[in-house]
């Protein structure tokens, strides 16, 4: 699917996205298996109804929003400054994640 196509089938399945970046970008990817064809997932901030919302994309199947708590936690800071949050728990992950990715990176 390439970037247009993304940016299409968010919008119609769950709203105007505003930012969509590539998961894992600058460390470990993570990409799924679907129907026999492996699929790149994504975080995006998008707009619903005028309100915004970060949610992890698997390929074009799926959306996790911050709410449920996606179970992965390399969702980039920038997008704290831009969306109201929903989930201090799993934004104190990953603020955990990136702190302890500065770390490995200093060595």
């Amino acid at each position: 699917m390439d970037l247009k196509e993304l940016y299409s089938w968010c919008r119609d399945e769950w709203g105007t996205p505003l930012v969509i970046h590539p998961q894992g970008y600058g460390v470990k990817s993570y990409q799924i298996e679907v129907g026999g064809e492996t699929s790149d997932c994504f975080w995006a901030i998008l707009c619903t109804n005028g309100k915004r919302r970060i949610v992890f994309l698997i390929g074009a199947t799926k959306s996790i929003s911050e709410g449920a708590g996606p179970m992965l936690y390399d969702c980039p800071e920038y997008f704290f400054e831009l969306v109201p949050e929903v989930n201090s728990d799993w934004r104190k992950e990953v603020r955990k994640f990136w702190l302890q990715e500065e770390k490995l990176n200093e060595k």
